[in-house]
């Protein structure tokens, strides 16, 4: 058993996007042996009534607002002025340092596990020295924002390769302080390890993403969201975040007319948080529909015919996938898409091109091919086999047993 001080830039509860189901699920996992102290930024004024609900699994909490637009202003610049990463600087709150301080001195906690680079700041403290440290970097961030900045204008770019190359640096700067290092896929721990081999010698590893087959279940009872007998593709996911952006635009522009020009009776939902205006823009294109946020996506996968996936950048684990085949809906995405999974391929298809999603779109939506593809598909078996969230976080449980055992 341990006592861990567990600190995440976002309040981890509803878990209702990548980041809190994350960070909610280990904090869930981990409540059940061990006493947690949460520290949390609280993004949102309308999750605040949920406090109670992590309250409930912890010792101890201290939730504190995410600073204001105008104070964020202040805080880019001073990244700017102090090379230091720009996101890094808008998570710091004197509050909740004291109060990480505070539950550090009264000697209760024996880890000190912190949720992404955003939150290592709280690291560098001489009263935290004799703490096992943990990292959850989840994705390799740097090298995102490089990813990010090539789709955008030239001077645009340039911007995000000073910001990559200032958060690359401080990347090295925390993996090399901590005890144990965390990436969401083998395939963002090995990028991390290779691009850092010659200054952290530190253990990196992979924690991957799970999915709650429980609750995403197809045998449950669902209330069809739709209206009328069409088809439909859903797309999932936080739609203020530009991969999910880009990769609906693309959809609906390049391969969604080609489908309804073979299918009149198929639709096309956009299921998310945040539509940005590009985003809801789309709904004036005949079949596609722009939901925002819903309270359950659930009813919106079973009741679906095809889930997509054509991101054309993305890293670590696509939950969108995850939560698609443990419905047992037919997934087809973009080798970019399933670049964090491990042997995933026999469990979904994977197009190239806008001939190739088309092709396999209407292929799927054959009735007689649906049938045949129920039969075989291993999606949810592998949702309940492989990607349960117990059975993805042990491996940490054991390593944090393991660093006691070998104080």
């Amino acid at each position: 058993m341990a006592a861990i001080l567990y600190l995440v830039h976002s309040m981890p509860y509803p878990p209702n996007r990548g980041d809190k189901l994350r960070a909610y699920n280990i904090l869930r996992y981990f409540s059940k042996n061990n006493d947690i102290y949460l520290g949390a930024f609280v993004d949102d004024p309308l999750d605040w009534p949920y406090t109670k609900k992590l309250q409930s699994y912890c010792v101890d909490t201290c939730f504190v607002e995410k600073p204001t637009k105008f104070s964020s202003i202040s805080r880019i610049l001073k990244a700017i002025i102090t090379n230091k990463p720009i996101t890094n600087q808008l998570y710091y709150s004197g509050i909740l340092e004291q109060w990480a301080l505070g539950v550090i001195k009264s000697g209760a906690v024996t880890h000190l596990f912190v949720n992404s680079y955003i939150m290592a700041p709280y690291l560098n403290n001489e009263a935290k020295d004799y703490l096992f440290k943990i990292s959850d970097f989840v994705d390799f961030d740097s090298q995102k924002i490089l990813q990010h900045g090539k789709r955008k204008g030239a001077i645009k770019n340039l911007l995000y390769k000073s910001e990559a190359k200032r958060l690359l640096k401080y990347e090295k700067n925390i993996a090399s302080h901590c005890d144990l290092n965390l990436f969401v896929s083998n395939h963002e721990a090995s990028m991390f390890k290779k691009t850092t081999k010659k200054d952290v010698k530190k253990p990196v590893v992979c924690l991957q993403n799970g999915v709650d087959t429980s609750y995403f279940n197809p045998y449950l009872c669902y209330v069809s969201p739709y209206q009328g007998e069409n088809m439909r593709i859903v797309f999932t996911g936080r739609m203020d975040y530009f991969p999910n952006i880009e990769a609906t635009i693309w959809f609906v522009k390049k391969v969604f007319p080609k489908i309804l020009f073979l299918f009149k009776n198929v639709e096309f939902y956009i299921v998310g948080n945040n539509p940005t205006q590009d985003v809801f823009s789309l709904a004036s294109n005949n079949g596609v529909y722009v939901t925002g946020s819903v309270p359950d996506i659930r009813p919106y996968l079973a009741y679906a015919d095809v889930a997509v996936a054509p991101m054309k950048i993305a890293s670590g684990i696509q939950n969108k996938i995850l939560e698609a085949m443990a419905m047992n809906v037919s997934v087809i995405a973009t080798q970019e898409a399933i670049v964090g999974f491990d042997a995933i391929e026999k469990a979904l298809w994977i197009e190239k091109g806008v001939a190739s999603w088309v092709s396999r779109c209407c292929y799927l939506l054959t009735e007689v091919q649906k049938q045949d593809v129920l039969k075989t598909c291993l999606a949810r078996e592998l949702a309940v086999n492989q990607y349960n969230w117990d059975s993805c976080l042990l491996p940490l449980q054991t390593a944090m047993d393991e660093m006691q055992l070998n104080v």
